[in-house]
């Protein structure tokens, strides 16, 4: 087929190629292209050259998969104004996502695209969010997640969101976070904390086994990001308490678990 030949719904010069995949994939892909188009179309057209790859089903299907999720965060056009991304961004979100297949890493790549579509002028905003993504493995995903949403956050008198430390049994991290390997959780907190997403000092103490844990506020924006979220950081995550109250209220440097880790739960309230 001509190149020139890229009419109605066939948005990414799929026809030539309509052999190679199923009736369901082509659906999804041409329904992928039709929102990359709306948000970005140099990458829309570069999107259909996946198909041309050797494990192009695959890739195929995966990226649109996250354009999937990623349209329904963005929502449909309001006020006539089609929200729209920068392609730099739309690039590395396409071509990452279509090398996972994890419903996890899906997710936050779908996220973070959403996050990354504006009414207004197309930004660079979560070049460095997405350079951090791309770097993490689905189970430093998971980990991550889960420690921005157990630990306790609190505003502070900036006007930003900062999480409280905290020493935590090993036992109930594995637990908790569903990576129940202790030499592979070591080596997922270390790996959080060297791409700044927890603090210095967080990670296993070499004597008693245990986790001191506290996410970076870039872990934190990463986060509300890979939610879609478009607005400040701190309105994600609203209503918080004041951050210095909450130090004072909650002495967790100390934190001593009630974590029954024989039985990997949480005894019952002692009834004294």
């Amino acid at each position: 087929m001509a190149e020139g030949n890229k009419t109605g719904t066939d948005l990414l010069g799929l026809a030539a190629y309509g052999e190679a995949i199923n009736t369901v994939t082509k659906g999804v892909v041409d329904g992928a292209g039709a929102f990359l188009s709306r948000i970005c179309l140099p990458v829309s057209e570069e999107f259909g050259l996946l198909l041309r790859d050797k494990v192009a089903n695959w890739r195929a299907r995966n990226a649109a998969k996250m354009l999937e999720a990623a349209e329904i965060l963005v929502g449909p056009p309001t006020d006539g104004a089609s929200k729209t991304a920068h392609p730099r961004l739309v690039h590395i979100a396409v071509q990452e996502a279509s090398w996972t297949d994890n419903d996890q890493l899906q997710n936050m790549w779908a996220g973070l695209l959403a996050s990354s579509c504006s009414s207004s002028s197309p930004n660079e905003d979560n070049l460095l969010l997405m350079n951090i993504l791309k770097q993490l493995t689905a189970e430093e995903v998971i980990m991550l997640n889960w420690l921005c949403e157990f630990l306790i956050k609190g505003k502070t008198s900036g006007g930003y969101v900062h999480t409280i430390a905290q020493w935590i049994d090993r036992a109930e991290l594995l637990c908790r976070s569903g990576i129940m390997d202790a030499d592979r959780a070591d080596l997922i907190l270390d790996h959080l904390r060297n791409l700044g997403l927890m603090a210095e000092g967080s990670g296993f103490d070499i004597r008693t086994g245990n986790a001191r844990i506290w996410a970076s506020s870039t872990a934190i924006a990463l986060y509300a990001r890979c939610k879609g979220h478009r607005g400040r950081i701190i309105d994600f995550y609203e209503p918080l308490e004041d951050y210095d109250a909450l130090l004072k209220k909650h002495d967790l440097e100390s934190y001593n678990s009630t974590f029954d880790s024989d039985n990997l739960h949480y005894p019952a309230e002692n009834s004294e």
